[in-house]
């Protein structure tokens, strides 16, 4: 299956998103962040149930916080 939407936190994951979109055969859709916070305020608009969701980072950037975004909104 293709991943259908990247999201980023970070300024240098930003670079990941655009060459990611870039090399796709697809529409490959990427938003980017500058923090966790940030990107947890609207990740609701863009996961849905039966969505799978990869979070891969450092806790630099505090993706534990989307990690619990994510089970309040879908436990």
């Amino acid at each position: 299956a293709e991943v259908q939407l990247l999201l980023t936190v970070g300024e240098s994951a930003k670079i990941v998103a655009d060459s990611a979109r870039n090399a796709a055969k697809y529409d490959l859709q990427t938003k980017s962040f500058t923090d966790a916070l940030s990107a947890c305020e609207i990740l609701k608009k863009f996961i849905e149930n039966y969505d799978i969701v990869l979070v891969k980072g450092s806790r630099i950037n505090k993706l534990e916080l989307a990690v619990e975004k994510l089970r309040e909104l879908f436990s």
